[in-house]
């Protein structure tokens, strides 16, 4: 136990480190001029764009749009039925009961539910993969991670090919308590430009933890640098300061039924999972750049088992991060 608790150590000294002045500064400057348009897009991500140029996708009408609004306002809603009108979503919550229905799924809810780990920084949140686990393409949530009119969207947003860094299954228990991290208004310094997806598999009203955002507060967006980012670190501004900048009619709150599919650039101002009265269910999955900052492509999320994309697809890349089974 002496190895990981060193590790341990290690990273949290070397993180506290260089939030330390002067060593703050030029820890700060360094993603400043990585996250720079031109390093980031021409010389970081370099190889993504040629890939993407050699699988430029065909777009259909629906996903020109999907496309379209992310450019201009960082944000996407639909439902799964308008996207995939050929495949069942039934498929995904028969799957999802399966899941739910393990023995240390049904622990951990409970466990979280009387707030047995409350140490933990999301103590409202369950992940119901335990991760590091095996992508299983006859898993429908991986297939769907991966699907061509998903990278296709993804792709022409970001005018190059994406890697998958993280998905799982989330189950937020409700909770009579203030918001704390992600359910509070936020920035994520992951990347310059990222999307995230995100499937509803429950019905999400008010009292669910809806997913809100700022349109427009996105990277090519007119309110980028309200409460701008910080990178490496995530932007956390003053409880209500948002709600002083912007109108009730200038934050879009995502709340739908079962099936409803956001695509968002969570560079922009959002939160989320703020869930009060019922619990909110959904599927995650996290699209990156090549030019992301190294720590997110540490967080190794999911192995590849003898599964392999057509080589050189939109969708090799996409699992480019994969860990490999040894």
């Amino acid at each position: 136990m002496i190895i990981p608790q060193f590790k341990y150590f290690i990273a949290h000294f070397w993180g506290y480190f260089w939030k330390i002045p002067p060593f703050s500064f030029l820890y700060r400057t360094y993603y400043s001029l990585r996250l720079s348009w031109p390093v980031w897009f021409y010389v970081l991500n370099r190889n993504a764009r040629e890939c993407y140029r050699k699988n430029l996708p065909k777009l259909d009408d629906l996903q020109e749009r999907v496309a379209g609004e992310l450019a201009r306002t960082g944000i996407s809603v639909l439902h799964f039925d308008d996207l995939f009108p050929g495949m069942s979503f039934s498929i995904f919550q028969e799957n999802l009961q399966r899941t739910m229905r393990e023995p240390e799924n049904q622990k951990r809810i409970e466990e979280q539910k009387k707030g047995g780990v409350a140490a933990t920084k999301k103590y409202y949140l369950v992940e119901l993969w335990q991760k590091p686990f095996y992508f299983d393409p006859d898993n429908p949530f991986m297939r769907l991670a991966t699907n061509e009119r998903i990278l296709g969207v993804i792709g022409r947003y970001l005018n190059m090919a994406c890697c998958l860094s993280y998905m799982n299954l989330w189950y937020t228990v409700p909770m009579e308590k203030t918001a704390n991290y992600s359910q509070r208004w936020h920035r994520d310094p992951d990347d310059r430009r990222l999307v995230k997806m995100f499937l509803y598999l429950t019905d999400v009203h008010e009292g669910a933890g809806p997913f809100h955002y700022v349109p427009g507060s996105h990277d090519p967006g007119p309110y980028r640098r309200v409460i701008s980012s910080k990178p490496p670190y995530s932007t956390y501004p003053k409880e209500g300061e948002v709600e002083k900048l912007f109108s009730k009619d200038k934050i879009r709150t995502c709340t739908g039924r079962a099936g409803t599919i956001i695509f968002c650039d969570t560079k922009g101002l959002h939160k989320g999972g703020h869930a009060t009265k019922d619990p909110r269910i959904l599927f995650n999955a996290v699209y990156l750049t090549e030019g992301a900052i190294p720590a997110e492509k540490k967080k190794l999320n999911y192995y590849l088992n003898g599964f392999k994309a057509r080589a050189g697809s939109l969708g090799e890349h996409a699992l480019k991060w994969a860990g490999k089974k040894s």
